[in-house]
């Protein structure tokens, strides 16, 4: 299923998106998940001919069995057929299953509301995966309608079964302030939950929470030690964010070369601040120092030219120190202005909160005065009530 992602934490403005290119991966995560084929043994041809003979008899869970052989076999119209008895029984899993065949359109139509109404008769089940999945189903909008709330509320319910998806999307909602009151501190709870299972994302995560101070105190060493467990992964966010760290040595001591590594790799799978960095700065990938001959395909060794070429070399090198100075120039005063925002965000909130405790000492006083009327009320009360009877008494003497 889906997981919600973060861009880089270079910027103080987190983006929310869904990861990129995965509608295809889905496809592919579906036919594993009904068929179980990334851990699915097929049975023999004596418990197949059991189980479909106990199917035949109406036993739910060789149906359900049944389902995912034909999932193996890539039958999924037959594999729908024994789903749908099973689900029928009140199956959970193959429930689940004819949600991931709707939603992804294999043996049936495309169809996401009918996707939606088995995931949440498996989910009303309590199985994670149909948690998940119809928390997905809120987030995006797909069967029902958006409702980030009733998003969380699944996501959440999955979580609470240990579905460590779930932790990073709760990560990502309360982050955004979407369906639950934003919250840092308890992004990074969720965050930091999934990384402790090597969550990738998640660590990227935790990164960009100590790279920005949201929910922790700001701590540039912390955070690269995140970005690196997470680009050591491949994760291209982290590979970026963590390059431009060294390049600017921020947490890390400086190391150029180092930097402008994990930002090839970072663009080499596509992260558009990479790709954008180095068209800026115009570098060639490490490790190729050879030049490019005059059509563009071998190098060539030309003895003949190795002054003019040296030159050539100090010029091109020269451009992109000054290159990578303004781009670092540039990227200080984001920062510059990204602290100035949290500033005033901070200045904001404080100043709500000395109204807050204004008012409150307000009514603190009010209630006081209130309380001291009452209690001249009824002092004056027990004055006249001595009084009357001082007065009958005398009334009395004097009879």
């Amino acid at each position: 299923m889906r997981k919600l992602i973060l861009i880089s934490g270079i910027a103080s403005v987190i983006s929310f998106t869904t990861v990129a290119g995965q509608a295809a991966a889905n496809t592919s995560t579906a036919s594993q998940s009904n068929s179980g084929s990334a851990a699915y043994t097929p049975p023999d041809a004596q418990t197949l001919a059991t189980l479909q003979s106990t199917a035949q008899n109406g036993n739910a869970e060789s149906q359900h069995q049944l389902g995912r052989y034909y999932c193996y076999k890539k039958d999924y119209v037959e594999a729908n057929s024994w789903f749908l008895k099973a689900a029928n029984q009140g199956n959970a899993k193959s429930q689940y299953n004819l949600g991931e065949s709707y939603q992804y359109g294999q043996g049936e139509t495309q169809n996401y509301a009918t996707a939606a109404s088995w995931y949440q008769k498996a989910a009303d089940q309590g199985f994670d995966k149909a948690e998940f999945a119809l928390g997905d189903s809120y987030y995006e909008g797909q069967g029902v309608p958006v409702d980030y709330a009733s998003a969380a509320y699944w996501y959440q319910k999955a979580a609470d079964q240990g579905y460590v998806d779930a932790y990073y999307n709760l990560g990502v909602l309360f982050a955004k302030g979407q369906g639950v009151p934003q919250d840092y501190t308890r992004s990074i709870f969720w965050y930091q939950k999934a990384a402790a299972y090597g969550d990738a994302d998640s660590e990227d995560a935790v990164g960009n929470k100590y790279y920005n101070g949201q929910g922790v105190a700001q701590d540039y060493k912390t955070a690269a030690s995140w970005y690196q467990k997470s680009a050591a992964q491949g994760e291209a966010n982290a590979e970026y964010t963590l390059g431009l760290m060294y390049i600017q040595g921020q947490g890390v001591a400086t190391d150029t070369a180092a930097g402008l590594t994990l930002i090839h790799k970072s663009a080499a799978q596509g992260n558009d601040q990479a790709q954008k960095m180095l068209a800026s700065l115009d570098s060639p990938a490490p490790g190729n120092n050879a030049a490019p001959s005059p059509n563009g395909n071998e190098p060539q060794n030309n003895a003949g030219s190795q002054s003019s070429q040296g030159q050539q070399d100090s010029d091109d090198d020269q451009q992109r120190q000054i290159q990578e100075e303004q781009y670092q120039l540039q990227q200080q005063q984001q920062q510059d202005q990204q602290r100035q925002w949290w500033d005033q965000q901070n200045a904001a909130a404080a100043a709500q909160q000395q109204q807050e405790q204004d008012n409150a000492a307000a009514d603190q006083q009010q209630q006081e005065q209130e309380q001291q009327e009452q209690e001249q009320q009824e002092q004056q009360q027990q004055e006249q009530e001595q009084q009357e009877q001082q007065e009958q008494q005398n009334q009395g003497e004097q009879q």
